[in-house]
């Protein structure tokens, strides 16, 4: 649902574009009335962001503080990305008789040093039942890309079973060697092959919080790709009707 609501919304985007194709100069109209609402509505998200950021968020106080603050949370700035903010952190959690729930989740600190890797090892208490399936969560913000992802699981006997980005169901757009997630709570689930008592998780691989232009450009000629599958199935069914 949540990806359908993705590719509605950038359905939405492409409609000025579509029309310039074609010829037209797009253009948005409002009424007097409706632009009222609009600036009425733009100026107070903007002043309740305006108050959360300099009062409460990291910096609060002086503009200069509030801006290497915010260049200090988000792993902007000379690193050029936001991996700090995005992948700095993640959760595991184990599939206990069908069900995800806190009580089965381990968070882990990325490791790595350089700035587009991350390497997390979730240390599993033991537990009585086998687990066969269990979720990566690598953040909990949307735009977050990554690749060459290895996870490596410790099971009981010290027998090891790796996993690629091939083997793994996500909530995210798989472009081929790499995967986007472009709504919130990314989640990347790894089924076992069976029931397993498992001691370690170890999750590696590249991964920013960010989708690049050329993605982006990917995923809305997808989206226009099923826009047009969705226009002719309803025409056929219009037709009939």
């Amino acid at each position: 649902m949540q990806l359908m609501e993705h590719y509605c919304m950038q359905l939405k985007r492409i409609y000025s574009y579509v029309v310039q194709q074609e010829g037209y100069y797009p253009a948005w109209a409002l009424s007097d009335k409706c632009a009222d609402i609009e600036i009425t509505n733009l100026n107070y998200m903007l002043r309740t962001m305006n108050n959360v950021v300099f009062h409460e968020g990291p910096g609060a106080g002086k503009f200069e503080d509030v801006i290497n603050g915010l260049h200090s949370e988000f792993g902007y700035g000379n690193c050029g990305n936001a991996l700090e903010a995005g992948l700095k952190n993640s959760s595991l959690y184990l599939n206990n008789d069908g069900v995800y729930n806190e009580k089965y989740k381990v968070d882990a600190s990325n490791k790595s040093k350089d700035n587009d890797k991350f390497e997390y090892e979730f240390d599993i208490k033991k537990m009585d039942n086998a687990i066969r399936e269990i979720r990566w969560d690598p953040g909990e913000n949307a735009n977050v890309t990554i690749n060459d992802v290895v996870v490596t699981v410790t099971c009981e006997n010290d027998i090891e079973k790796k996993y690629s980005i091939e083997d793994v169901t996500t909530n995210g757009i798989d472009l081929g060697n790499h995967i986007v997630f472009v709504i919130p709570d990314p989640q990347v689930i790894i089924s076992l092959g069976g029931k397993y008592h498992v001691s370690k998780v170890t999750i590696e691989g590249h991964g920013v919080r960010r989708i690049s232009d050329l993605d982006n450009h990917k995923i809305s000629r997808r989206s226009r790709t099923v826009f047009q599958k969705i226009t002719r199935v309803c025409n056929k069914l219009k037709n009939k009707l």
